[in-house]
This record gives structure tokens, C-alpha cells and sequence, in this order.
């Protein structure tokens, strides 16, 4: 699973008259697309959600069901707390031995600009003295759910820090 799992893929279709040369068509999209943003707040504009949110359902429901092995590589983006809230501890009770990565993101995009994914699954390994890592760009985390056990550093680490205090 990659780090795109579940965006949607945007397809722009042509607008105007079809009579019209492709190029007098980009120019009307364009400013039909400038003057629906002028007229819209910034806020709304960026409220769409690029996430297939079925297939994020149907994931979560999957982890949390048991119905399919706990991924090693799991992406949040477009997930709402709630949905992380029920997987995470699938993670907990299973204790797999691999290290773990988890893609939670910056929250840049967050409703509020707050990011709340992170902020909760790096509380929770904090809470259960877990050996973790922030990749180098912040929006990874890589983690070991056995107790002790130290994860495997292939990138450099962010300047947040990661040990449990």
C-alpha cells in the first residue's frame, strides 16, 4: 500500500463550446475556475475531500474486524480521528514484530489547521514506552509495538522528540 491509498484522481473536463480549439477552452476554464475561487472564501475552497472515503471505510472496518493482516505500512490521510482511535489499538493488542509505518501526515490540511492524527498515535506510544521515530520530513512515524524493542533508523529522524519521558 502506498502513501497515495485512497486519493481520488481528479479529471477536468473541457468546458464551453466543443467548436472551440482546445486552447480557447483551457482559457475559458481557467477563468471560469479563477472567478469561482474569487468568489468563494479560501476556506471553502479547500474543504474538498481528495480521500476515497468508502474505501477508507471499508479498510478500517476490515482491520477492526480482523478480516485482513494488520498492514505494515499504513497511510492516514484523509481518516478521521474516530477511524484511527479503532485501528491503533488492533495494533496494541496484535503487538506485531515488525516495525510499523505509520502516515499520518503534517495535519497541513486539517479542517482547523490543527493536525490531530499525529498528535494522538505519538501520545499513545509515548504512553506505552514504545521505541518510535519521526522520519526526517515529520510526516511518517516508523514504530515497534514490542516493548523494548528498538526500530530500525533508515532515514534521518525529525527534530521532534520521540522518547517516552
Amino acid at each position: 500500500m502506498g502513501c497515495c491509498f485512497g486519493k481520488k484522481q481528479e479529471v477536468s473536463e473541457p468546458t464551453g463550446n466543443s467548436s472551440q480549439a482546445p486552447s480557447q477552452r483551457q482559457n475559458s476554464s481557467s477563468k471560469q475556475t479563477q472567478q469561482q475561487s474569487q468568489n468563494q472564501p479560501q476556506s471553502q475552497t479547500q474543504e474538498q475531500e481528495p480521500y476515497d472515503r468508502s474505501k477508507i471505510e471499508a479498510l478500517v472496518a476490515q482491520i477492526v474486524n480482523n478480516s485482513i493482516p494488520l498492514p505494515e505500512e499504513l497511510d492516514f490521510h484523509g481518516w478521521y480521528l474516530k477511524e484511527a482511535e479503532s485501528v491503533l489499538p488492533m495494533y496494541f493488542a496484535q503487538k506485531p514484530k515488525n516495525d510499523i509505518c505509520f502516515i499520518p501526515g503534517r495535519g497541513l490540511h486539517a479542517k482547523d489547521g490543527k493536525p490531530k492524527i499525529k498528535p494522538y498515535i505519538l501520545e499513545q506510544f509515548r504512553n506505552a514506552g514504545l521505541d518510535f521515530y519521526i522520519h526526517h520530513s515529520g510526516g511518517r512515524v516508523t514504530v515497534n509495538f514490542n516493548k523494548g524493542t528498538k526500530v530500525e533508523r533508515k532515514f534521518k529522524e525529525a527534530d521532534e522528540p520521540n522518547v517516552a519521558i
